[in-house]
């Protein structure tokens, strides 16, 4: 049996949720089948045993007709009053400590099989910012100008549209 470690944060969700599966009537089966999980799985999410996965929270409150914002805002902002530990054990920026510069990539410092192809490598995005091309929003008003300007009487062809 996994001993999970569920945050103050977490157990606050759970017990928002309990109080809105109560008061629309919902019963633990149906919002399992509503995010795929069995009731029994359920029943440790709402219960606060187990660690509720992004996914699950966000199609748990789609399902009751929640934003799920508004339910971490106003769990986040119980646990202000209160003295809980932090889900994050080091904040680096707080603790003084730094994080890596960024990495800017430029023709010198391109690997030589990702210079060509003018991406990062594992990554198919190129990388505009790097190498002084125009970005996507450039290239759509440039193709919207010159084809409202192509006298054909009609309305602008856009790529893909």
């Amino acid at each position: 049996m996994t001993n999970y470690v569920v945050s103050d944060l977490t157990r606050k969700i759970a017990a928002i949720l309990r109080g809105h599966m109560a008061q629309y009537g919902i019963t633990q089966a149906e919002l399992g089948e509503a995010i795929g999980v069995s009731q029994s799985q359920l029943s440790k999410l709402v219960r606060g045993v187990r660690p509720i996965e992004l996914e699950q929270f966000v199609g748990m409150c789609e399902s009751m007709g929640l934003d799920a914002g508004a339910i971490l805002q106003e769990a986040e902002a119980f646990l202000a009053d209160y003295d809980v530990d932090p889900i994050a054990k080091i904040v680096y920026v707080e603790d003084g400590k730094l994080l890596p510069t960024p990495h800017h990539l430029n023709e010198r410092n391109l690997a030589p099989v990702v210079a060509p192809l003018r991406t990062r490598a594992g990554n198919v995005t190129p990388i505009r910012q790097a190498i002084d091309t125009p970005d996507l929003m450039t290239v759509d008003l440039d193709h919207e100008v010159k084809a409202a300007s192509q006298d054909d009487g009609g309305s602008p062809e856009y790529p893909n549209g």
